[in-house]
């Protein structure tokens, strides 16, 4: 395991939609394991299970159990009674860290979302507009506004916080 972050000169060529992301988190990753997974620029199913089981294995020292990874890239846990909120937060970050959780984990769950790495607030308002809970015009523009002031102009408040919850995690409709 290497200490330190790669040095730039060390970093693949990256190409694909999300380049700048790979390259971004291969020189900032602190282990051999987390730059053998990216530099490829493809996360498998089974490199993204050995992360987990890294992740997972870590927490585990610290009496932090039953991990659930969700789709959209977020994890729960059960921790102690009486456990001290920062630092069971210190602990998760202390894994996600060690484990590669944080730079595979989270490119993972980007790509799976949006392959193609399209324009966040683009696709965000298309698929509350596809979902029926804004106004047919709703544009790029709005939805990045109302995402700053967290004010939506939802149709039904309910069912727009839940198509806002569907969109974060699927925006283009891929798992539908």
């Amino acid at each position: 395991m290497n200490d330190g972050a790669a040095s730039p000169g060390d970093t693949p060529a990256f190409s694909g939609p999300w380049a700048a992301e790979f390259t971004s988190e291969y020189q900032e990753a602190e282990s051999d394991f987390v730059r053998a997974v990216l530099e490829d620029e493809l996360i498998t199913d089974q490199e993204l299970s050995e992360m987990r089981d890294k992740f997972t294995e870590c927490l585990s020292a610290y009496a932090l159990t039953d991990v659930v990874f969700d789709d959209d890239g977020s994890f729960s846990l059960n921790e102690p009674d009486g456990a001290d909120f920062d630092t069971v937060t210190d602990q998760v970050h202390g894994c996600s860290v060690e484990s590669g959780e944080v730079e595979i984990g989270a490119l993972h769950s980007w790509i799976r979302r949006n392959p193609d790495n399209q324009d966040e607030n683009t696709i965000m308002a298309a698929c509350l507009v596809r979902k029926g809970v804004v106004d047919p015009s709703y544009s790029a523009d709005e939805y990045a506004e109302d995402y700053a002031d967290d004010d939506f102009p939802y149709t039904d408040p309910t069912a727009g916080e839940e198509a806002d919850l569907e969109c974060n995690a699927d925006p283009l409709g891929l798992y539908e």
